[in-house]
């Protein structure tokens, strides 16, 4: 099959040992690559069953068949690894190039097992592969160790940790380039348990394509329909933190650790009033039209400026108005090798209980010394940063407390869903946790927009149904195509924003496979694809012990509605999401406990010999 390469490079630190193995034509047609291959490498080797932190557990590195390619918004690099956050499953996708790179140098996957005597890292550059000591570069955060590492070449691509991952704090992250990440989840802190400090890439093979001509052709095609589109032009305009103005008007931004959804200075820290401000360079990940990574000039130099997940988690989840302490929090962050999300909902989970006089009370709402004290204590594991930096899952454990808001122990990005009713099932279902990645019909109720490719209607946007069954079915089936093809996504690998809105229309994947493979994947199977994936990973959960007891959303989501506020017109609040996850089993094809059913499975094909 053109477009991928057929083999892995299977690493063990332990035993200080280098290998390749091929993968076999048959499992690329029914998992395509990314998630999907690493997921299943890691299940039908029984990966799964490890710790977190067990030398055994795996951190698998996969790209997918559109890797490399000039598809738009195409380079993008996977991870799999059991999370020490959430102590399960987990994924996470940057946008970084040493995807491509892994790819030019003759490798689908890298698997890495086993741990190191004292600190190493991978270099893999053409075509030649080394474990080196890094002792020299341990202690160092990610943007010395990137500095250090960029004098081994040009061109290189770096995957790193900072102290956060050395120190072995939950929500960790692998930073990719210094400023990307594979987030959530703890990656770096798996990465950190092997004594793996970074990875060194860059390769010069060419990836072979079926039609190299009508790839070119086809990507120029989507480019021009991608960027013709509204909300395309304003991610790339004001960047993902265009959205703070709009939902903080429609009731819906988290606020004071989501008691409220709206921040009375929020305009002041929005995309479109920061490109105002500011000197703002666009910048974006690999073959990527849209840019809507941002970097501010300012005086004393450059510096990163935040996604909305970050602006809101450090802004007004914190009820922090302050722009220089959010630029800031990002810097650390980043440097540390830390997950804005899960931190900020750390802060914000410390600081109520301040509040509540559970944790010593140091600061209040809105107090950026105390913010930055506190991004730096997790990181370094110091004060209360010993109990945050396991996650806020954990925390509430041992303050003996009930109001941490997760779900699966993953920390809850910065999206309300008691103004989304769909986004609240998503959320509850979501294969690594609460996570906003999963699905988007969010936006399509938001919008009112159908989607004719999977049979979603427009009257998602209707809060209410009086028939509530009709509502439940509405959802479920909403949820349940939604989640499958964003799983696709990340099987072959493409960025999200490019279907947000439905800017590609989803038909126009079969194409794209089909160019670059060589082989034809119907529509029908392409989605088959996605719901495969989902269910292979859902089995390695139930293997974990994930079933309906864990499909479940924070108490104040579920018991607290918000402020009534204008234009929406009504209280937020989930309503019937019992009724709704009844219905979203009943629809996958699962038992009333949250299993897949082995008839789900077997017409899946998941487990048949490859």
């Amino acid at each position: 099959m053109y477009g991928v390469v057929g083999k892995a490079l299977v690493i063990n630190l332990t035993k200080n040992s280098i290998e390749e193995t091929v993968v076999k034509e048959s499992v690329y047609e029914k998992f395509l690559g990314g998630i999907g291959t690493a997921s299943y490498w890691m299940f039908t080797r029984s990966l799964h069953e490890f710790d977190p932190f067990s030398p055994d557990n795996p951190l698998i590195f996969s790209t997918g068949p559109l890797t490399g390619t000039t598809f738009p918004s195409s380079g993008r690099f996977g991870a799999v690894t059991i999370s020490p956050l959430t102590n399960n499953w987990a994924s996470s996708i940057s946008g970084t190039r040493a995807g491509v790179q892994l790819k030019r140098n003759g490798y689908d996957m890298l698997i890495i097992t086993g741990k190191a005597d004292n600190p190493v890292y991978l270099s893999i550059v053409d075509g030649e592969v080394e474990i080196r000591p890094a002792d020299h570069l341990w202690g160092l955060g990610v943007f010395d160790t990137t500095k250090e590492l960029k004098r081994e070449g040009k061109n290189l691509s770096i995957l790193s940790i900072g102290q956060a991952g050395e120190n072995l704090v939950n929500m960790a992250n692998i930073m990719c380039d210094r400023e990307r990440a594979f987030g959530r989840c703890g990656f770096g802190a798996v990465m950190g348990s092997k004594n793996l400090k970074a990875i060194i890439v860059k390769g010069k093979q060419d990836i072979e394509l079926a039609s190299p001509e009508d790839v070119a052709l086809y990507s120029e095609e989507l480019k021009t329909e991608l960027m013709e589109n509204e909300v395309t032009k304003n991610l790339s305009k004001f960047g993902t933190g265009g959205l703070t103005s709009f939902l903080n008007y429609l009731g819906i931004l988290p606020t004071k650790y989501f008691r409220k959804g709206q921040f009375e200075l929020a305009d002041d820290l929005s995309g479109d009033e920061i490109v105002k401000k500011y000197n703002v360079k666009r910048t974006a990940c690999y073959a990527c039209p849209i840019a809507c990574g941002k970097r501010l000039i300012t005086e004393k130099g450059s510096i990163k400026a935040p996604e909305y997940e970050t602006l809101v988690a450090f802004g007004p989840l914190l009820m922090n108005g302050d722009y220089d302490v959010i630029l800031e929090a990002n810097k650390r962050c980043d440097d540390y090798g830390l997950d804005t999300i899960s931190t900020g909902n750390a802060c914000g989970f410390a600081i109520e209980a301040m509040e509540r006089g559970i944790l010593e009370k140091s600061g209040d709402w809105g107090d950026g010394e105390l913010i930055l004290k506190l991004i730096d204590n997790v990181a370094f594991r110091k004060k209360e940063g010993k109990i945050l930096s396991s996650g806020v899952a954990s925390a509430s454990k041992v303050l003996g407390v009930d109001f941490a808001m997760h779900v699966k122990g993953l920390e809850t990005p910065m999206h309300e869903p008691r103004g989304m009713q769909s986004l609240g099932l998503a959320y509850a279902t979501a294969l690594r946790g609460c996570d906003h990645l999963s699905a988007n019909t969010n936006v399509i109720e938001m919008f009112g927009m159908p989607v004719e490719d999977l049979g979603i209607p427009a009257n998602l946007s209707e809060f209410t149904f009086e028939d509530v069954d009709r509502k439940a079915r509405t959802f479920a089936w909403a949820v349940k195509r939604s989640q499958d093809f964003w799983t696709l996504h990340d099987t072959l690998i493409m960025c999200k924003f490019t279907t947000i809105a439905y800017q590609i229309p989803p038909r126009k994947f079969s194409t794209m496979l089909y160019s670059v493979t060589g082989k034809t994947f119907e529509f029908r199977e392409v989605i088959k694809i996605g719901e495969r994936v989902f269910n292979l990973v859902r089995r390695i959960m139930v293997d974990r012990g994930i079933d309906k007891k864990d499909d479940t959303l924070p108490k104040r989501f579920l018991r607290t509605g918000l402020p009534r506020h204008e234009p929406q017109g009504k209280k937020g609040e989930i309503k019937d999401f019992d009724r709704m996850i009844e219905e979203y089993y009943s629809i996958r094809g699962w038992d009333d406990r949250g299993i897949p059913l082995e008839s789900t499975l077997s017409s899946l094909e998941i487990f048949e010999e490859m």
